[in-house]
């Protein structure tokens, strides 16, 4: 009897290391799939924090566009303002002109000798009033 005892106590042995076997098995499958889990976790925050910041980048990129494109519209305008000044001017001096040619007291010979003189040499020929 005492080999079939012997026997029991082996098969017993082996049926508890099969077991310790399996449940240390068991358990690493299990922790493989915490860490799994915990990592499909952490990439998951990492895309939100991605998406987050995307759409922080675009927001800022079309607050920058809509800024370039104000001031593109205040650069036109400010072109414009100054042509049309340049415009008026131009008109002013050409009414000046035709009212000296008109009138019969400005010497218009005079003011053509003094071509290259400044402004006001040439309006000294005008009569003051």
């Amino acid at each position: 009897m005492l080999g079939t005892t012997r026997s029991v106590e082996l098969i017993v042995a082996a049926i508890a290391v099969v077991l310790i076997v399996a449940l240390v098995a068991w358990m690493l499958v299990r922790r493989s799939s915490a860490r799994t889990e915990a990592r499909r976790e952490e990439a998951s925050q990492h895309r939100n924090l991605a998406e987050v910041a995307r759409l922080e980048a675009e927001a800022k990129t079309a607050a920058a566009e809509e800024q370039a494109a104000r001031a593109r519209k205040e650069q036109l305008l400010a072109e414009h303002q100054h042509i049309e000044a340049q415009t008026a001017h131009e008109t002013v001096v050409d009414l000046e002109r035709q009212a000296d040619e008109i009138d019969p007291d400005v010497d218009l010979a005079a003011e053509e000798r003094d071509d290259g003189a400044d402004v006001d040499a040439g309006s000294q020929s005008r009569p003051t009033t």
